[in-house]
């Protein structure tokens, strides 16, 4: 190809330029980055190694053009150990530091000799250049060892592109695209030192090459690479017609001042042409992203009308997996709002902890780095950041690439993690800027929905207690006037007995026998009912929340008393108990633990009255250790899955039909306990195997050690 010296002059002011550029923005954007660091310091090795290709080719005198011609082969002689050093270094090798050391001396020592024969030898004219040296003997040396570390390098970039997955695998294409088409522009350099009859035309492309790589380790999450490579092709193609046209105009036909005006035609238009048919190139390869972006903004902001959780949650992951297209999409929602916050997998998966506990750290890193990023990307641009390794560290359990905190109100609401996308496509500035469009509606909707279903909770709640206070206030006036007959019967009972004994001499023995013992009855089950009715009347009584001293012993007696109201409603059911003697004191009310106890028994009641068998219900009351007393009702009922044990002591819980029950019996257990400072549980092996329900009341001297239940 016959261009003229003026070209290859020019090729290398361009290359000059672009990679001063280029590393002055890469050392001062991130020379934190050691791969970044020795990178600049690369392209300054190109930089200076173009500054005087330029001079070398400008000048018109032999000792001065031999001259720049040694001078800018010692930046061609730094370039293969900073390339292999910056590869090592990106790559996140160990290699060993003596190979590092020894290309860096290697090239000290060929700097030694460009000034010398050993080198390279006088010059002669080839091809359209005036003044090219021939090779010496330590040339030789310093291109194969020029040749073996690129091609090594060119080998270690290769292999890790094989098993590389995610995002760095697209990072890594950018920069073997690079070196690849380093090697094949700058290397042209080299047939000329031979005399082998072939330009160094490409030289242009060094430019191109270096941006790529620049482009690849600093913003490589942006871009396909499919489309960064056409942009890239379109703006060379139409900056060279620019060029081309009117250098060609001037040098064929020496119409120097015509192509002046030309090229500054061109110019003009090229911007115009570039952006056209960039725009073109965008709207064909990227037709599918936006379509799905489009979606997920329709999406964004839809959710903020919903207001059941489960809903939301559910649209939020089916509107991520099938607009986007990910592999997998994991979310957690906040469960408790503790020093360290629990978090609950939504969606059941073997190969993910169901819930996971975020530390005060962890927490406020996420919080700090509120908006979506890609984890690969944060750990690149800030290796040394305290609050990244925090992250970092705790994410390295779950397979994402994309992190999106949903942060509201200064709280982090829920986490969600992305993994790749299944056409291996990477995420773009566009995608993370629609993640945080979405992650603000969604901390807005799912805040929207903690409330409302708190408020669900209150009024429910208060609901109950309203309905309880008035039924207990019912129950109470119910008692007293069923026993104020009760109470007249027994009298009445007396006094016939009374009557009949002053008769006694008018009334056959054996009937004035008969009559006694009909009163005698009359008043045993007088008695009896009014006994029962006492012990309703103190069950509805609410509590007052003096705690103070009470044995099981205290209690037992009145619960004896009201389980036969049970039995009348559940028949056929083999109540057993098993309550040991002299157990020590808790700090309660009696009224607390006989609620407790009539909750577990009547809930184990109801879970066998559907079997078809044996119907079995069993109380165990002991001391469990020197620390608590255990009460445990154990059944053989229909069972609990596993996926409901946390929520059965939560309102509005229940594993009873929606006309059998309302699930504020365990919650109103899970009440008590909270003030009496006891652990409550449920223990089952699934459904159709019974249960097991246990509460501990703490040993009252224990409690006194540490602190009493705080009153109410």
């Amino acid at each position: 190809m016959n261009l003229p010296i003026e070209y290859y002059a020019f090729s290398g002011a361009v290359n000059c330029i672009t990679s001063l550029i280029l590393g002055i923005v890469v050392f001062y954007k991130s020379s934190h980055v050691k791969a970044n660091r020795i990178y600049a310091y690369f392209c300054f090795s190109i930089s200076f190694w173009s500054l005087f290709y330029y001079i070398w080719l400008s000048t018109g005198q032999k000792p001065l053009a031999e001259f720049f011609l040694r001078t800018c082969m010692i930046g061609v002689i730094l370039m293969p150990s900073l390339f292999v050093h910056f590869t090592i270094c990106f790559l996140k090798r160990r290699e060993s530091f003596k190979f590092i050391a020894f290309n860096y001396i290697a090239s000290c020592l060929f700097m030694l000799t460009v000034y010398t024969p050993l080198y390279a030898t006088n010059s002669s004219s080839f091809l359209v250049f005036p003044y090219w040296l021939k090779p010496g003997i330590i040339f030789h040396f310093f291109l194969t060892h020029f040749v073996v570390i690129f091609c090594y390098s060119f080998y270690l970039l290769w292999k890790d592109l094989l098993t590389a997955e995610g995002i760095f695998k697209n990072q890594l294409r950018y920069v073997f695209l690079g070196i690849l088409i380093g090697l094949f522009s700058g290397t042209t350099n080299f047939f000329s030192w031979y005399r082998i009859p072939i330009p160094p035309f490409l030289n242009i492309l060094v430019a191109l090459y270096m941006l790529i790589i620049a482009y690849g380790i600093a913003k490589y999450h942006v871009m396909d690479i499919r489309l960064a490579i056409t942009k890239v092709g379109i703006f060379f193609l139409v900056y060279a017609l620019v060029l081309s046209i009117p250098l060609w105009l001037g040098y064929k036909h020496q119409l120097w001042e015509e192509s002046v005006w030309l090229m500054l035609f061109l110019a003009t238009t090229g911007p115009y042409i570039y952006t056209f048919l960039r725009k073109q190139v965008e709207n064909s390869l990227l037709q599918e992203q936006k379509s799905y972006q489009k979606t997920l903004k329709q999406a964004s902001y839809g959710i903020g009308k919903i207001k059941k959780l489960e809903t939301l949650v559910k649209l939020i992951d089916r509107t991520l997996m099938r607009s986007v297209g990910i592999e997998r999409c994991t979310i957690y929602l906040i469960d408790k709002e503790e020093e360290d916050p629990v978090f609950n997998l939504t969606k059941p998966n073997n190969s993910i902890p169901p819930t996971i506990t975020i530390s005060p750290e962890v927490l406020n890193a996420l919080k700090r780095f509120s908006e979506p990023f890609i984890i690969e990307e944060l750990v690149y641009h800030n290796p040394d950041n305290s609050d990244v390794k925090q992250i970092v560290e705790f994410l390295h359990t779950f397979p994402s690439e994309i992190v999106i905190p949903i942060v509201q109100s200064d709280k982090l609401l829920s986490l969600i993690l992305l993994g790749k996308k299944k056409d291996n496509t990477v995420y773009t500035n566009d995608d993370l800027t629609v993640f945080t469009i979405l992650a603000s509606q969604a901390g807005l909707a799912i805040e929207n929905c903690l409330f409302i279903e708190a408020e669900k909770e209150r009024m429910l709640r208060e609901s109950t207690s309203n309905r309880r206070e008035s039924l207990d206030m019912l129950v109470s006036t119910m008692a007293h006037e069923i026993d104020n007959p009760i109470q007249g019967a027994i009298g009445q009972a007396e006094m016939l007995k009374i009557c009949l004994d002053f008769f006694r001499h008018h009334i056959p023995k054996e009937t004035m026998d008969e009559a006694k013992q009909y009163c005698e009855k009359i008043e045993a089950n007088c008695m009896r009912v009014s006994k029962i009715v006492k012990a309703v009347e103190n069950y509805s009584k609410r509590e007052t929340g003096n705690l103070k001293l009470v044995t099981l012993e205290d209690v037992i007696t009145p619960f004896h008393s009201l389980v036969p109201m049970i039995q009348k409603k559940y028949k056929d059911v083999n109540y057993t108990e098993d309550i040991e003697e002299s157990l020590p004191s808790v700090w309660a009310e009696e009224i607390m633990i006989e609620e407790i106890l009539m909750n577990l028994i009547e809930n184990a009641y109801h879970a066998v009255i559907h079997n078809e068998g044996k119907k079995s219900v069993h109380l165990h009351i002991s001391k469990k250790n020197n620390d608590y007393i255990q009460i445990t009702v154990r059944d053989n009922g229909y069972g609990i899955a596993s996926k409901i044990k946390k929520q059965l002591f939560q309102v509005p819980t229940t594993t009873k039909g929606s006309s059998e029950g309302t699930g504020l019996g365990l919650y109103r257990i899970r009440q008590i306990c909270e003030i009496l400072k006891a652990k409550y549980g449920v223990e089952s092996q699934g459904r159709g195997k019974g249960a097991l329900f246990y509460v501990e009341f703490p040993i009252h001297n224990k409690i006194s050690k540490t602190k009493e239940p705080t009153d109410g």
